[in-house]
C-alpha cells in the first residue's frame, strides 16, 4: 500500500499556495499606497513652481516610444483577452452578441 500523497493533492496544494500570492500582493500594494499617501499628506501638500521644465531630446524620444509601446500592449491584451475568445467561442465573431447574450 503506497504511503505517498497522490499527485492531484500535491498539485492542489501548489495551486492553493500560488493563489494565496495574489491577496498577499494586493495587501502589500494597498499598504504601500496608504503609507505613501499618508507620508505625503503628513508632510504638507504644497504646489510646485510652474516654471519651464526642459527635457533632453533622448528623454522625450524615450517617453514617446514608451507611450506607443504601452498602447501596443493594450491593443494586444484586448485582442488576446476579448476579441480572440469571442471568435473562438461563438464562431460568429460578433463581440456584441457574446457580450450581451447569456451563454447557453
Amino acid at each position: 500500500m503506497p504511503t505517498s500523497v497522490p499527485e492531484a493533492q500535491t498539485r492542489r496544494r501548489d495551486v492553493n499556495r500560488l493563489s494565496m500570492a495574489w491577496p498577499v500582493l494586493g495587501a502589500f500594494s494597498l499598504v504601500l499606497a496608504c503609507v505613501v499617501l499618508g507620508r505625503w499628506l503628513a508632510g504638507g501638500v504644497t504646489s510646485v513652481d510652474p516654471g519651464d521644465d526642459p527635457m533632453p531630446t533622448w528623454q522625450l524620444a524615450l517617453m514617446h516610444a514608451m507611450e506607443w509601446i504601452q498602447f501596443g500592449a493594450f491593443v494586444a491584451i484586448v485582442w488576446w483577452v476579448v476579441v480572440r475568445p469571442s471568435f473562438r467561442d461563438e464562431g460568429s465573431g460578433s463581440m456584441v452578441s457574446s457580450w450581451s447574450l447569456p451563454s447557453p
